[in-house]
């Protein structure tokens, strides 16, 4: 007999959802909301165990379990735009590793029966988890590996004669540029001290991820800032647009630009960084690249 623990159930499934949300929203070149795609993998644990209750076998259905799926994705991405496109991208990834983890999950049934006997069933759990956990970690680490050896750019931003620095991940596949000249990404936020008090309430993650909406207001209320909408494109996403801004003097690695464009994000970007930019780093930098 396999004894599966439904606490086990629900901590491994809801680790597993997590992994698999954040892979998705890396692979989709998405900023990252690892709060956000924690509670929701803890959603997931939940509908794991309840599938396994008397009563709500239901649950296991395929309809069901499609469903729960794609409010995982709604959880995790809404107000990300393109949210069938990441909700298909986010069942790709999790058949994927699905596989993986059902490989494991088989070995460990083999290899622990004789030893665990009853207990082979959260082995198995444990297994499959084991096996969404290192494969994520190596294409989250692979993707992330330009982090290192001193990627992280000191940057200074100058908006209404109020300056404020920032860190920025020098990102060689960002091809944002107004015209020919590049444009910086700062996360949602990280510039709200510089901008004046009535345009702050415009500049909310929801109005961010529609700019076109308030395009109009923000100019009227601030035209010194000059804004634009500023076309963009990710893996996983057709397209989109983000707000951008005009400083009055961007500062990277003591290189000042005058007049450059900003692109304000509609979520926090990344840990240990608050920006983006993909144009041009001195040459002893991008010797440490």
């Amino acid at each position: 007999m396999v004894v599966i623990y439904i606490d086990r159930v629900f901590f491994l499934n809801a680790w597993a959802d997590y992994l698999l949300l954040l892979l998705t929203a890396r692979l989709a070149g998405l900023p990252l909301s690892r709060r956000r795609y924690f509670l929701a993998g803890l959603g997931g644990g939940a509908y794991a165990a309840a599938a396994l209750l008397p009563g709500w076998e239901w649950l296991a259905a395929p309809a069901a379990v499609l469903a729960a799926g794609a409010l995982l994705a709604l959880a995790a991405y809404g107000g990300a735009g393109h949210l069938g496109r990441l909700t298909l991208l986010f069942f790709a990834v999790s058949c994927a590793f699905a596989g993986c983890a059902l490989a494991l999950g088989q070995l460990a049934r083999t290899a622990l029966s004789g030893s665990w006997g009853r207990f082979s069933g959260a082995g198995v759990l444990l297994a499959g988890a084991a096996a969404v956990s290192l494969a994520a970690g190596a294409v989250l680490h692979a993707a992330a590996r330009h982090h290192a050896n001193g990627a992280l750019l000191p940057v200074r931003v100058c908006l209404g004669g109020r300056v404020r620095e920032l860190t920025a991940l020098y990102d060689s596949g960002n091809a944002l540029r107004d015209g020919d000249t590049p444009v910086l990404v700062a996360a949602r936020g990280s510039l709200d001290e510089l901008l004046p008090a009535a345009v702050r309430p415009l500049l909310t993650a929801r109005h961010l991820s529609a700019p076109a909406e308030v395009l109009e207001t923000l100019a009227a209320l601030a035209p010194e800032l000059r804004p634009h909408l500023g076309p963009y494109r990710a893996v996983g996403v057709e397209g989109g647009l983000l707000l951008t801004v005009e400083s009055e003097w961007t500062e990277i690695q003591g290189r000042r630009q005058l007049r450059g464009r900003i692109a304000l994000a509609p979520t926090a970007l990344g840990e240990g960084y608050s920006a983006l930019w993909g144009g041009a780093v001195s040459e002893t930098r991008r010797a440490a690249l």
